[in-house]
């Protein structure tokens, strides 16, 4: 195939790209699998949420419509803070501002307009910082995979989707377990701990991934040789 007879003679090319989805790919997916989570964790936390807030159905319907204005809206954007300041800042980043912004719906009270605006401008911080999310893995991973090999590559992150419907419940189910402890709502639990976790997932991605795969110190000089010359042949044939 392309990727190993454009490598040098002394090089295996594939078995590069294989030491680079052993390293990067699961960090991937566990982001992609965190974004599930935090997204959906509004569904099962929405009964207990929504009678201690006084919100009712009609505004929990507008809240995920407002999720998805800022998911469409902030895509490309997104992409661009990507390209502009590296795909692992850039994750570290929309991490942080939407692991933050999760734990945030914790601290919903009350009745009133405030309490609807504030679901809804919360929901809509969630969406924009949440999608830049597959954007920038898919950014980053063309970065050291031809076009061919990123069909493989990308669905072993993406897979989360379908991983994160059958572990959604289940985690969800032992974080509302906890409702009471330490004076704090089940569901309120569900955003802190889920939230947390994506905050402190952000801290760890600029020390994870290289700031691109051809930069990687865990791969040999003559592997990021042959990535960078890679990338700058298809970015010449563009």
């Amino acid at each position: 195939c392309a990727m190993e007879t454009s490598a040098p003679p002394d090089l295996d090319g594939a078995a590069a790209l294989r030491h680079l989805s052993r390293r990067v790919l699961p960090f991937l997916f566990a982001l992609a699998l965190l974004a599930y989570l935090d997204r959906a964790n509004i569904s099962f936390g929405a009964r207990d949420l929504l009678a201690d807030t006084g919100l009712g159905d009609a505004q929990y319907g507008l809240g995920g419509s407002a999720f998805f204005v800022g998911y469409a809206t902030m895509q490309l954007p997104s992409l661009c803070g990507a390209r502009r300041f590296g795909a692992p800042r850039w994750l570290a980043f929309i991490l942080f501002c939407w692991g933050v912004t999760s734990m945030s719906f914790a601290a919903l009270r009350g009745a009133g307009d405030a309490a609807e605006f504030t679901f809804y401008a919360l929901r809509l911080l969630l969406g924009c910082f949440e999608a830049g999310c597959f954007p920038t893995i898919w950014y980053y991973l063309s970065l050291a995979y031809a076009a061919d090999e990123l069909t493989e590559a990308y669905p072993r992150v993406t897979i989360a989707t379908a991983v994160s419907g059958a572990l959604g419940g289940l985690v969800a189910a032992a974080i509302l377990s906890l409702d009471g402890a330490g004076g704090v709502r089940g569901w309120q639990w569900l955003f802190l701990l889920e939230g947390g976790l994506t905050a402190v997932a952000a801290l760890a991605t600029p020390l994870l991934l290289p700031r691109d795969p051809a930069h990687a110190p865990w791969l040999r000089a003559d592997e990021r040789r042959w990535l960078a010359r890679r990338r700058e042949e298809r970015t010449a044939a563009k």
